[in-house]
Order: structure tokens, then sequence, then C-alpha cells
């Protein structure tokens, strides 16, 4: 399991929210995890979840991340102040159509 630091210093408002998150999760039971993705996200990976990232630990410019045996779900988080550029989309479907 990765590691994530909640004492970092992130500069935008929408890093500390997506890093807060994520070391919820991974500080979570799998069943949490699971009931969170499922009734939240309205998706069951099979396998569990045993990574979790956070900006620079992350190839690519999504802002977190969940991974498993057979899956990757990628976060990118937004405040609402801000919101997601074209070009920042575009950067993020390239990165997948790499895996």
């Amino acid at each position: 399991m990765s590691l994530v630091n909640i004492f970092t210093s992130y500069k935008q408002e929408e890093n500390h929210f997506t890093n807060g998150l994520i070391a919820l999760l991974s500080l979570s039971t799998p069943q949490f995890i699971g009931s969170f993705l499922r009734d939240q996200l309205s998706l069951e990976p099979k396998g569990g979840i045993d990574s979790f990232r956070v900006l620079r630990g992350i190839q690519g410019t999504v802002d977190g991340e969940l991974c498993g045996k057979d899956c990757c779900i990628q976060f990118e988080t937004k405040i609402a102040s801000g919101t997601l550029r074209d070009e920042q989309l575009c950067n993020h479907l390239s990165q997948l159509q790499l895996r």
C-alpha cells in the first residue's frame, strides 16, 4: 500500500481536498472503500484497491488515484470556483490511452 502524507502543504484548495480524501480512504477498511466506490461513484472494482496516490506520486496530470489488480480510478478534483479546462480533459484522456 502506498502512503499518503496528510500533512503536506499543497497550495491549491482542491489538492488539499484530494489529499484528504485519498488519505482517509487509505486508512479505511476494504469494506468501507468498496461501499464508498459503490455508493458514491457506482463503481465495483474487482480484486480491491491496494494503491493510494496523490499528485507527485502519479505519472500524468490527475490529482489522485486508487489502483488495484484490475483497475485504476483517477480523480480530478474541482471546487466551486474551479472548472475543468478542455486542455486538462485532453491531457487526462491522452494519459489513459497510454495505459
